[in-house]
């Protein structure tokens, strides 16, 4: 096979699979995650949202989970189901058999040999919980992430000196658009609750409005966000600003006019200077 076809050469690395044929169909609001040996590979993102996979820039609390949760879970197989399936983990790929009651195999690719499971129990992109517990460092949350007990749909878990506070968890979400810089729901509650977003924290920049009120983005389960809603309907949005890029795009444009300014007033004073000793 010729590299200098960039097209045949696609075509040649992320051929269609058993795997990808379903992957490709699914709802793009969930993720994968490739467990096994190939964890770091970033393969199946050429197909479908991945939670594994390599990065370079990879946050730290990201790397905290991988390091401390992932694999280390009180379960039989050590797998942290509770951080998968917050994670929205619909779909496990591995080369290897994992026996678990709570996952489903859907499909098999002989060549790759991995299998594709199913995972009924992944938490959707955003939803109401009951609870918000708090702890007094980010240890605390991160080591009560591996115990049976922590269930991320029902609790939140937070850094933070204030009492933990309970709600009914009622109400519906939406989720209206979703783009790599902002997402869009509508939220319907009779009571004050609080909404958990499957998206990572990263507060530089980003912010949150329901309706026209800006509301303060809390770190959840040590890798998430949370915010807290007022009772009704309302539109909530998360859009990532950050001032730093857009200050420095401006300067960018102020250095590129001046810049333009000297030239052009450079060439018009040659162009005088010419004209003056023409004429003298």
């Amino acid at each position: 096979m010729s590299l200098d076809d960039p097209n045949k050469l696609e075509e040649s690395v992320f051929k269609p699979t058993p795997i990808t044929e379903i992957l490709t169909k699914a709802d793009p609001a969930n993720r994968a995650i490739v467990l096994g040996k190939d964890f770091t590979s970033n393969h199946y993102a050429y197909f479908y949202p991945l939670i594994s996979g390599y990065s370079a820039i990879k946050l730290q609390v990201i790397q905290d989970v991988i390091a401390h949760n992932l694999f280390n879970a009180n379960t039989k197989e050590k797998i942290n189901w509770n951080l998968i399936n917050m994670l929205g983990g619909k779909y496990i790929i591995s080369s290897n058999q994992i026996n678990s009651d709570s996952i489903q195999t859907i499909s098999t690719d002989n060549e790759r040999k991995e299998i594709l499971y199913l995972n009924p129990n992944s938490l959707p992109k955003a939803w109401f919980v009951k609870r918000v517990k708090t702890f007094a460092t980010p240890e605390d949350v991160v080591l009560y992430m591996n115990e049976t007990e922590f269930d991320p749909s029902a609790e939140a878990l937070i850094v933070s000196k204030d009492a933990s506070k309970t709600y009914n968890g009622n109400g519906s979400v939406k989720l209206l658009d979703q783009t790599p810089n902002s997402l869009e729901f509508n939220v319907n509650t009779d009571s004050t609750q609080f909404f958990v977003l499957s998206e990572i924290y990263y507060p530089k920049g980003w912010t949150a409005k329901l309706d026209d009120k800006e509301l303060d983005i809390l770190q959840v389960n040590h890798v998430m966000r949370g915010v807290e809603i007022d009772p009704g309907k309302h539109k909530l949005t998360f859009e990532f600003h950050p001032q730093t890029y857009y200050a420095s795009v401006t300067a960018v444009w102020i250095g590129d006019i001046l810049i333009w300014l000297l030239i052009l007033g450079g060439g018009y004073l040659v162009f005088r200077k010419k004209r003056n000793i023409h004429e003298d």
